[in-house]
């Protein structure tokens, strides 16, 4: 009876130390996503284990996420940028309007025009950024200098860096549920065939770069598509099945190369 009792403690004690063991080697696979140097030799290792396809996903998944950002970021900064040159104008105009009171001497004929120029500041492209924008760095995409790194999906991401209500803000034909979940949330137009393009080259069948998962992901995928309903978390789904595919298979492969 005793002996039972102590075999039993000891099984439950190395059952802990697996578990701790497990999560600590999932951890440091997903640190390793957010490292260049070392998502660098998840690739080679992702090549000798034929599924390249599989950290292409992961790369062009993190340029749909900085390109949902940093669109929403843009016109954050565009709508501030605006409102300040509006506040300007609208202080400048006022300006002139009380000088025009205190000139009691002026001909009533005359009129008081602003400046061209207060008004011209208003008219400003919203795509000048756009055209001086810069190649994207991998490495940069990856470490998470420009957006959350893997393993954040783009709602999670969206949600962090504060951009939600303004993504949101984009679509007026959201509902109200819809704009309460970020999974939900419809992707902005002007990018949306962005992520058409992804659907076609990692999820659509016969793709020439699918990535091996499931039909109940790639389904609801793809009658979300064909309904052209975008959202931010469409991919997420996908994207957790592609990492642990990769934990699974090529991680472990890594390891015993290293």
């Amino acid at each position: 009876m005793s002996l039972n009792k102590q075999t039993g403690g000891r099984l439950g004690s190395r059952n802990s130390r697996n578990a701790a063991a497990a999560a600590t080697r999932k951890e440091q696979f997903e640190g390793l996503l957010a490292y260049p140097a070392g998502f660098s030799r998840l690739s080679k290792a992702a090549l000798e284990t034929f599924c390249p396809e599989n950290v292409g996903f992961l790369k062009d998944y993190q340029i749909l996420k900085y390109s949902v950002c940093s669109l929403v970021a843009s016109v954050q900064t565009d709508n501030n940028a605006r409102r300040l040159r509006l506040s300007d104008t609208t202080g400048y105009i006022s300006k002139n309007n009380s000088i025009n009171s205190l000139s009691e001497k002026s001909d009533p004929r005359d009129k008081i025009i602003p400046d061209q120029t207060a008004f011209s500041m208003v008219s400003i492209e919203d795509n000048d950024i756009s055209k001086n924008a810069q190649e994207i760095d991998m490495d940069q995409l990856i470490s998470g200098d420009l957006v959350p790194p893997l393993p954040i999906t783009i709602p999670e991401a969206v949600y962090k860096m504060g951009l939600i209500d303004e993504i949101q803000s984009l679509d007026s034909s959201q509902s109200y549920n819809e704009k309460t979940t970020p999974t939900m949330t419809l992707v902005p137009q002007s990018i949306k065939d962005d992520f058409w393009k992804f659907y076609q080259k990692y999820i659509q069948e016969d793709a020439l770069l699918a990535v091996n998962i499931s039909v109940k992901i790639t389904a609801p995928i793809s009658e979300a598509v064909k309904e052209d309903k975008f959202t931010l978390g469409i991919f997420d789904d996908a994207l957790e099945e592609v990492l642990i595919s990769l934990y699974s298979n090529t991680y472990p492969f890594m390891l015993k190369t290293l």
